[in-house]
């Protein structure tokens, strides 16, 4: 019999696990949540979405603050906490890894296994856009060049806040010289700091998967950044039990808005709610993202929304728990609306009764305005998300 280990670190991606257990009826399942002390209310949320009775166990790992930032100490920190799971795991009859991820440093499973001689598969369970950048059948990139309006926009960021201000000068300084040497010092900085930590623990993509478990089977296929031997096709669970009182937290034909925050939160803010004023939505629930910092929305929140008066926007805590997809299943959304979320994706072909829309062209033609006048660079991951979504997915955009 097979021992199946799960990694995940968002509420969605446990819809996922879950789905894939129940419809291929697999047994011996453990689960392990990745979690930082900035978000232990993500790993509440994943606790409370856990069904029981699926996993034989439940680990829950804190990591360090900002995991993914390549020092020393973290990277030996992150490099041992995933050998502790991985010869757990075996320990428990556990033979195929199933990864929810396949980015930054994800890639340290496969070293370990490949290391210690382990006698585990790895598998991937679509997580997203991540899946279909890294596997599809295009090569995305990111724009990292430095431009003069990357200098400007750093410039108009240190006179907004005194608070920040000492931190976006010393940026500010680094953007310029950056610009007028053509030499990234940011790039240079990370690849110095990569290059003291020690070759096994470094950080990088996972390179080979056995199977991947996807939504859109079409659009995956092995490429120069990953290997894939077998393409399988991930049910969509539109009848999964739902909560009565989510349920009950929601209108009748309600509009859902998928939040996914890009750019500063000020930023953010003002072109999403200038769009959904523009698109006349009335009233409109906030889904916000599992990883935004609400606390920091809140700051921006009111003084954003009072200029747009008649613009209707309710985030009951009772849905910021439940995956998107959990929603809209509750037969009470009407329509959703988002930028580059695969949410949207996913309800589009799977639920056909519900309206999908993406803002993400309109909110990069408003973003690229002299309006609001963002740098190149801090758009740069946008885009290549933007473009993703659209490659990957039929969902209708947005226009004035």
């Amino acid at each position: 019999m097979h021992g199946n280990l799960f990694v995940v670190s968002r509420v969605g991606q446990v819809r996922n696990v879950q789905t894939l257990i129940t419809r291929c009826a697999l047994a011996n399942n453990h689960l392990v949540v990745l979690y930082t002390a900035g978000n232990v209310g993500l790993m509440r949320n994943i606790r409370a979405v856990v069904q029981p009775g699926l996993f034989d166990g439940v680990e829950y790992v804190r990591q360090p603050d900002r995991p993914t930032r390549e020092t020393r100490r973290t990277n030996r920190t992150v490099y041992r906490q995933f050998e502790n799971v991985l010869e757990a795991a075996v320990d428990a009859g556990v033979t195929r890894l199933f990864l929810c991820n396949i980015d930054s440093y994800y890639g340290l499973f496969e070293r370990i296994i490949k290391a210690r001689k382990l006698p585990l598969s790895v598998n991937l369970l679509e997580e997203g856009l991540t899946t279909y950048a890294v596997a599809g059948g295009r090569r995305y990139h990111k724009d990292t060049k430095v431009a003069s309006s990357d200098v400007s926009y750093r410039a108009r960021l240190a006179l907004e806040s005194w608070r920040r201000a000492l931190r976006s000068t010393v940026v500010l300084a680094a953007t310029a010289l950056s610009w007028l040497f053509r030499v990234d010092l940011f790039t240079l900085r990370n690849a110095i700091r990569a290059g003291l930590v020690k070759p096994e623990h470094r950080y990088g993509t996972v390179t080979h998967v056995d199977t991947a478990w996807v939504y859109f089977p079409e659009r995956i296929k092995s490429s120069e950044a990953l290997t894939i031997d077998r393409v399988e096709s991930l049910p969509f669970d539109a009848s999964a039990p739902q909560d009565a009182g989510v349920a009950g937290a929601l209108d009748d034909d309600a509009t859902l808005f998928v939040s996914q925050k890009y750019l500063s939160v000020d930023d953010y803010l003002s072109i999403i709610f200038d769009i959904l004023t523009e698109m006349g939505v009335g009233r409109v629930y906030f889904k916000y993202h599992p990883r935004e910092d609400r606390t920091s929305f809140a700051r921006a929140w009111n003084r954003i929304h009072s200029s747009h008066p008649g613009l209707e926007i309710v985030a009951p805590d009772a849905i910021q728990v439940i995956p998107v997809e959990e929603l809209v299943c509750t037969g009470k959304v009407k329509r959703v609306i988002g930028l580059t979320s695969t949410s949207l994706m996913y309800t589009a072909a799977f639920l056909p009764a519900v309206e999908v829309v993406s803002i993400g062209m309109r909110f990069r033609e408003l973003a690229e305005s002299p309006q609001y006048g963002i740098a190149k660079r801090p758009l740069s991951e946008f885009v290549r998300d933007l473009e993703v979504f659209n490659d990957v997915s039929g969902v209708e955009q947005y226009s004035l």
